[in-house]
């Protein structure tokens, strides 16, 4: 009996169930998702009104992470070192040159040569004027040390010095020497790729490792001991930007001095809704040629985005490093499309801190700021360039742009 009423029982109570939500759904308020009432969400694109490829004073190396060395896609670099806390009064007996590879771009495996040459005259930085001819600068008669290596054999290089290179090391060590020390160069040949040491920024910077004894003190026998990098810098030489066709692309450049100017036009958005608009969201997407761009393997996509202050045809480029509150806050676009054909902001903070900064907080201004800088975040520590396609092709795909999410209130709209 009590097999045969169950069913029965749980029948009713389905039906009384389904006809209380039946019931609650026609109390609930008809306007409740009504935009005329509680708004609207748009999400909106805005196309890039100008564009352009603009140059700006060409970076310091002093302060990179990493060490350069060769040539690749037409840039050139060569490593400047100074190894100055040498003990002193030492009988240097063996020395050698450590660099630890970070990474390497172009061709491998590939042999190659390298000699470290005496710099003549002191320097701070890889802009002082005496790099202006770097040729000028070096001693290529006195060769502090050479090796011959592949690009692909292990992550750490050693530079024996020569017979002269321990010589002058004595010298410098030596308090009633008139050498001074300026350090060395080192230069290459045959190189179809840029090996990236880590510079003395970092713990595995350049180290001088030698074998030495000092007279008269039985502590200071035979031994072995390394010393870090007090300076180090490289010098770029590049003649990439020389003949860019920038017709049809805008380029951003590492290591070099061309960055990507945009101007998006956002008064008609501000216009049309005088009530104001609560924008959640705002990505740049940023089209490029695949086949014209070398990325970073190491780095990717570190470019970023500031606030332009000068006009994009202005001869001089003026950026608002502040214009987020901190200069060292930027917003990062650095997230690749799911084919690589463009980069966008990163999902997230990033879109949203995006619009509330540049967008949501210039609302009431007069001339909304809508001008962008887009360079690469810290351009001296890999080789990289974007070549972004221009605003007038005809794809608008294609096009840079800007994608905007954000909330009409109901007194807004037409």
């Amino acid at each position: 009996m009590l097999k045969t009423i169950l069913p029965i029982i749980i029948i009713v109570l389905i039906l009384v169930f389904w006809m209380g939500c039946d019931e609650l759904t026609e109390l609930q308020d008809p306007n409740l998702f009504n935009p005329e009432i509680h708004g609207e969400l748009i999400k909106d694109t805005l196309y890039a009104i100008s564009d352009t490829t603009q140059s700006i004073p060409k970076p310091n190396t002093i302060g990179s992470n990493r060490l350069m060395l060769g040539s690749f896609s037409e840039f050139s670099c060569r490593p400047i070192i100074k190894f100055e806390l040498l003990p002193r009064n030492a009988i240097f007996d063996t020395a050698w040159i450590k660099l630890f590879t970070a990474n390497i771009t172009g061709q491998m495996p590939q042999d190659f040569f390298a000699t470290a040459y005496l710099i003549k005259n002191d320097w701070d930085s890889d802009k002082d004027q005496i790099w202006s001819n770097f040729r000028e600068n070096i001693d290529t008669t006195k060769i502090l040390g050479s090796l011959a290596a592949t690009t692909s054999e292990n992550d750490t290089i050693l530079v024996p010095l020569t017979e002269e290179g321990i010589r002058i090391l004595n010298s410098w060590a030596n308090e009633d020497s008139s050498q001074f020390n300026y350090g060395f160069l080192l230069d290459y040949n045959n190189a179809n790729f840029i090996i990236e040491f880590f510079s003395n920024r970092l713990p595995d910077g350049p180290q001088l490792v030698y074998r030495y004894s000092i007279p008269g003190d039985t502590n200071f026998v035979d031994v072995l001991d390394s010393v870090g990098a007090t300076t180090d810098a490289y010098l770029i030489e590049e003649t990439f930007t020389d003949g860019l066709d920038l017709s049809g692309s805008n380029y951003t450049v590492s290591m070099s001095s061309l960055v990507t100017l945009l101007e998006f036009d956002t008064g008609p958005l501000f216009k049309d809704f005088p009530e104001g608009v609560v924008i959640s969201s705002v990505n740049l997407q940023l089209p490029f040629d695949v086949s014209s761009s070398l990325l970073s393997e190491d780095f990717g996509a570190f470019v970023h985005i500031l606030s332009l202050e000068s006009e994009l045809e202005d001869s001089v480029v003026v950026v608002d490093s502040t214009f987020f509150g901190d200069p060292l806050v930027s917003i990062d676009i650095n997230q690749f499309s799911s084919d690589s054909t463009f980069i966008e902001i990163r999902q997230g903070t990033e879109r949203r801190d995006f619009g509330q900064v540049f967008f949501q907080d210039q609302i009431n201004n007069v001339q909304p700021r809508k001008k962008l800088y887009v360079g690469f975040k810290n351009n001296i520590n890999f080789l990289s360039y974007f070549a972004f396609t221009k605003r007038k092709t005809a794809n608008n795909l294609n096009r840079p742009k800007l994608i905007l999410e954000y909330w009409i209130p109901p007194n807004s709209r037409f």
